[in-house]
């Protein structure tokens, strides 16, 4: 009997048990997906393709500020100051300039990546040279090169939003002819939703 009696507490035991498993499970599923995690807050692209040439994107904490309402305030001098003091150990700055280890940054702004007589380029920035140093992409670069072109062989962590902007505005200099600074602030999304009405009703009235 006491045999018997202790097969059945053993047995309440591990129903017990799976119950509480298949719970837990099923709970896990139900709230964060098939493999319980939630998905990243922000994403930036990389510069490898995926398995069928597609492209990667890096998952982030969050992505960088717009640039432009950063740029309307930066500090030009004190962006010259931080290229001068992080950057100059590898880039160069000038026309025609014997390069170091790393791209000559004069005209940088506005560019194709790796499109210089640079011979070292990664192959992750040889996959880029579609792409324009914009504004925006010079952000989302300088905020975490390794995340944002992921298999470049800059050792860089990353600059801050306000000495990011800095070096952005510094950076615009480096050229016979700067580009127009973006806009410092993005349209309102009434005056935008306007905008496509007013458009939209010219269509009609044409069609």
């Amino acid at each position: 009997m006491a045999s018997l009696e202790g097969n059945k507490i053993l047995a309440a035991l591990l129903l017990g048990g799976t119950v509480f498993v298949t719970a837990n499970i099923v709970t896990s599923d139900f709230l964060f997906g098939e493999h319980g995690h939630f998905e990243a807050a922000a994403h930036y692209p990389v510069a490898e393709g995926g398995a069928e040439g597609g492209e990667q994107v890096a998952e982030v904490d969050k992505g960088p500020e717009p640039i432009g309402p950063l740029l309307a305030s930066a500090d030009v001098a004190a962006g010259e100051a931080y290229f001068s003091k992080k950057c100059t150990n590898c880039h160069v700055n000038e026309p025609g300039a014997k390069l170091k280890s790393a791209p000559n940054l004069w005209g940088v702004v506005g560019r194709n990546a790796a499109s210089t007589d640079f011979g070292k380029y990664s192959k992750a920035f040889k996959d880029r040279a579609d792409v324009a140093w914009s504004y925006e992409e010079l952000n989302l670069f300088l905020t975490k090169p390794k995340a944002y072109v992921s298999g470049t062989s800059m050792a860089f962590a990353g600059i801050k939003d306000k000495d990011r902007a800095n070096v952005i505005a510094y950076l615009r200099t480096l050229s016979d002819a700067p580009l127009p600074l973006p806009a410092a602030e993005a349209p309102a999304m009434e005056e935008t939703a306007a905008e496509g009405g007013d458009a939209s009703a010219a269509e009609t009235s044409t069609n």
